[in-house]
């Protein structure tokens, strides 16, 4: 399946910037449709808040999510924790967070990395159910997860590699209560333009 998406970072001040997001698919393995808006604001001592609001909508129910961040910056280091509120359609409405640790290398395109996820888990791990593969399963299963990362670039920081190996413990999707673990790794490649 295909997703289309898009993402900016508008400036809109010295020390306030915006991040925007806008998806469609029509295919069952993403959302239908994906939005998101978050003000950014830089603070004294290298510290950062934000605030704002992501919406998916799926063939069958949506999702409102309110999230924001405390990030630090200390030296090569950087820090953030980040809650997450998701009401479904439904009325349901579930907690969940991530922390995450960076070291930067010779710029803040190369680091090494390290996540811990406890609630929903806000990558799309997907699962299938009765031969369908669902998208919005990942909003409704509890999750664990450890993710370790190291980003690259060459020379230019036109072309960016990162990599990841992670281990996670999921809810079954069609057997709440019981979990599977599983151990994940991968490599994604971006072009800066």
């Amino acid at each position: 399946g295909m997703q289309y998406e898009l993402d900016t970072y508008p400036v809109i001040s010295k020390k306030l910037y915006a991040y925007t997001n806008f998806a469609f698919s029509d295919s069952k393995i993403f959302p239908k449709q994906k939005g998101g808006l978050e003000l950014f604001a830089e603070l004294p001592k290298a510290l950062e808040v934000s605030g704002g609001v992501r919406y998916m909508r799926f063939a069958d129910q949506s999702a409102s999510i309110v999230t924001g961040s405390l990030s630090i910056y200390r030296g090569n280091y950087y820090a953030s924790l980040r809650p997450f509120a998701t009401t479904t359609s439904n009325g349901n409405t579930v907690f969940s967070g991530t922390l995450m640790g960076r070291k930067y290398l010779r710029d803040p395109s190369n680091y090494f990395g390290v996540q811990l996820t406890y609630g929903f888990d806000s990558e799309i791990n997907q699962f299938i159910v009765d031969g369908e593969l669902l998208s919005e399963t990942t909003l409704f299963l509890d999750t664990q997860r450890i993710r370790f990362e190291y980003q690259f670039s060459d020379k230019s920081s036109d072309h960016l590699f990162k990599t990841h190996l992670g281990v996670n413990r999921q809810e079954l999707a069609f057997d709440a209560g019981n979990y599977v673990f599983s151990i994940t790794a991968g490599i994604q490649y971006q072009i800066n333009l």
